[in-house]
Order: structure tokens, then C-alpha cells, then sequence
């Protein structure tokens, strides 16, 4: 009925604030200064992790902190976020310290998905899904990368950094540096699997869906709450 534990998603509130504060900024849509909340919710309910962000802020860079900062008991393998906490940065950094990132994103039409082969050869063995492969993965760059790429799974895993900074930073990166090349590389491989799945497996995407319901259904009890309910 509640879950098995393994699956959670998180997701971000703003809630209005007065007085001098670090993280409350003005904004015109909230109608004065707001605060964010961004919070992990588990697959049974339970919230395991709440932080205080700057409305501003992007919530990708967030996800992970938490997630991995877990000191729960809960087995979580696999983490649903919406299109704001995905990036090319989250799905390479969970694949690489061991988790699953399955987010619902919005505009597939506009994701760039890649191949290994050519044109003519993807066309020929994937007639359907064969157009949507539009980019040529880097392999070569993945693979002389891969024991940095790992050094800096190993820092996220074991609390040498902290996970929101390193998001931030390799996500602000020039082209030019290899590592966050590398990196977007490895994200874009492991989102064309993800979507892969997302878009042919109806039980998959309801699974998504449910999960991050649970969240929301939390954030209405917030917001109940929080306004005099």
C-alpha cells in the first residue's frame, strides 16, 4: 500500500516571508518575497530531507544533496524529480555513485537523444525511433575521462563535497573544459536510455507519476497549513 522504500522524489514550495532574510527574494509572480522549500519525499510518505533554498536558485542543483545525505534506513535506489531537477549533470552523477535518476520531463520533442551509428544505419534498425536520434555520442571522451569521472563519484559518495556545489559548477562550465564535457556526455547517454523506457512503457511512466502525486499531495498539506487551515 505505502511503498517498499525504494523509490522517493523531491520537488520545491515557495512560501511568502517578511523581514530581513539570506535566502527570501522578491518576486513579481509570488507578489512579494518569497522562500523556497525543497524537500524528498519517499515512496511510503515520509519526507527525509528538507533544505531552505533561494527561490532563484535552479532545484537540479539540490537534488542529489539530500538523496545522498540519506540517514535513513530507506533502501532508495531510484528518484523521480519533474523537467526543473533533471539535468545532463544529475543523470550522469547518479549513474556514476550507483543510483537511478527517473525524472517526467516535458518538451520531449525538444531532447536531444544520441546514437553510436549513423544516420542510414540507426534509420535502418530503428525505423520508428531512428529520427529522434539526433546527436553522435562521444565515446572516446567518456572513455578518457571515466577514472575522473569516478574520483568524483567516489567525493559525492563519500561526503567529500558536497553535491550541490559540484552540480552548480560543472553545470556553469565552459564548453571547453573536457571533464564537464565528459560529463554531459555520460548524462546524455544515460537520459536517451531513460526516456527509452519512459516512452514505451506505459506501467513505467504511471509509476513516475504516482510517485511525484505523493509529493505534491504533501505540498498541499503544506500549503493548507501554512495559509490559517
Amino acid at each position: 500500500m505505502f511503498g517498499g522504500g525504494t523509490m522517493s522524489s523531491s520537488d520545491g514550495q515557495r512560501f511568502p516571508v517578511r523581514g530581513k532574510t539570506l535566502t527570501g527574494r522578491n518576486m513579481v509572480i509570488h507578489g512579494g518575497q518569497v522562500l523556497s522549500t525543497y524537500t524528498h519525499v519517499s515512496d511510503q510518505w515520509s519526507t527525509y530531507g528538507t533544505k531552505i533554498i533561494v527561490p532563484t536558485a535552479r532545484e537540479a542543483h539540490f537534488v542529489l544533496d539530500d538523496f545522498l545525505g540519506n540517514a535513513t534506513d530507506l533502501p532508495i535506489a531510484e528518484h523521480a524529480t519533474d523537467s526543473h531537477g533533471a539535468t545532463l549533470i544529475d543523470f550522469a552523477l547518479f549513474d556514476l555513485v550507483g543510483k537511478a535518476l527517473t525524472p517526467r520531463l516535458r518538451d520531449l520533442t525538444r531532447v536531444t537523444l544520441v546514437r553510436e551509428e549513423t544516420p542510414t544505419e540507426i534509420a535502418k534498425r530503428y525505423p520508428h525511433a531512428g529520427p529522434l536520434l539526433g546527436a553522435r555520442w562521444n565515446e572516446d571522451l567518456v572513455a578518457g575521462c571515466w577514472p575522473d569521472l569516478l574520483r568524483m563519484a567516489g567525493s559525492l559518495k563519500y561526503g567529500q563535497a558536497t553535491a550541490s556545489l559540484i552540480v552548480g559548477k560543472w553545470s556553469a562550465a565552459s564548453r571547453q573544459n573536457t571533464l564537464a564535457a565528459a560529463l554531459k556526455e555520460w548524462g546524455m547517454l544515460r537520459r536517451t536510455v531513460h526516456l527509452a523506457k519512459y516512452l514505451s512503457d506505459p506501467a513505467f511512466r504511471r509509476k513516475i507519476s504516482r510517485q511525484l502525486n505523493k509529493g505534491e499531495s504533501l505540498h498541499a498539506l503544506r500549503r493548507d497549513l501554512h495559509y490559517a487551515q
